[in-house]
């Protein structure tokens, strides 16, 4: 907490391209056109579908699977993690025994 606070207290980063201010507005930014694109594609599809009827399946298990793709993701970055610290601890190992 007294790191977060550290940053966040000094006045170099409140300043300048790279401070909190202009990262923030460049993240407001992607966030904006992402909410701008997701709502371009899916406003009209949800109105024909709800109008129609037709592919309704089809979108509903489209977007379901795809809700589960950051989870996925964090999965395979956790295990990846457990792979490098145990490849760490094995090198150690021998390092230590001169093997």
């Amino acid at each position: 907490m007294n790191l977060l606070w550290a940053y966040l207290s000094d006045p170099a980063h409140w300043q300048g391209g790279a401070g909190i201010p202009a990262r923030l507005g460049q993240h407001l930014a992607y966030s904006g056109v992402t909410l701008l694109i997701a709502a371009a594609i899916g406003v009209p599809l949800g109105l024909w579908i709800g109008h129609t009827g037709r592919g309704r399946l089809l979108v509903v298990n489209l977007v379901n699977g795809m809700r589960s793709v950051p989870t996925l993701g964090l999965l395979f970055v956790d295990q990846r993690v457990d792979v490098l610290q145990d490849a760490a601890v094995v090198h150690a190992r021998v390092l230590k025994e001169g093997c």
